[in-house]
């Protein structure tokens, strides 16, 4: 019986912050040159809407912290290499995980069969460290194998003061 509480605990847990996920689609995202910047959407569409065009759909949590950036057609995720000339954003993949862990914000990319793969700048992994007043002060890139690595553009990592 006891068993059966615990689980039952967990799944009302579990449904209770999927319900607190607010989701938002757009038909682009703001460009962003520098890592510095934040991730936005661009040109707001409805749900309605995104069934039927390309879309990202952004998820926010109840701390309203962006956790996952998709790039769809209705419910499917589609290659970003589908993506216009507006959408110059080379910082996220067909579906980007964002995770917050004590002053850290690790991004993470995969594929359209959601296998973890590189983004266009050729990293597996970002993490985002933040100062005590919640400003972004550095970015490191990863590799496949979670080891320091260069992006296509020969930075392995930004500080900013």
């Amino acid at each position: 019986m006891r068993t059966i509480s615990i689980l039952l605990l967990i799944i009302i847990s579990h449904s209770a912050q999927t319900q607190n996920l607010r989701k938002e689609y757009f038909k682009h995202l703001v460009f962003r040159e520098t890592p510095y910047s934040f991730t936005k959407g661009r040109v707001p569409i409805s749900v309605e809407r995104s069934a039927r065009e390309n879309h990202y759909r952004l998820t926010y949590n109840s701390s309203n912290q962006l956790v996952l950036i998709e790039y769809r057609l209705g419910s499917v995720l589609i290659n970003r290499r589908r993506a216009g000339i507006m959408d110059g954003f080379r910082n996220i993949a067909t579906k980007t995980k964002i995770e917050y862990l004590g002053n850290k914000e690790i991004r993470t990319f995969y594929d359209v069969n959601n296998i973890q793969c590189n983004n266009l700048m050729n990293v597996y992994k970002e993490i985002y460290e933040y100062n005590k007043k919640g400003k972004r002060i550095s970015v490191k890139f990863y590799d496949k194998n979670d080891l320091l690595t260069d992006n296509s553009w020969r930075i392995s990592e930004y500080s900013w003061t």
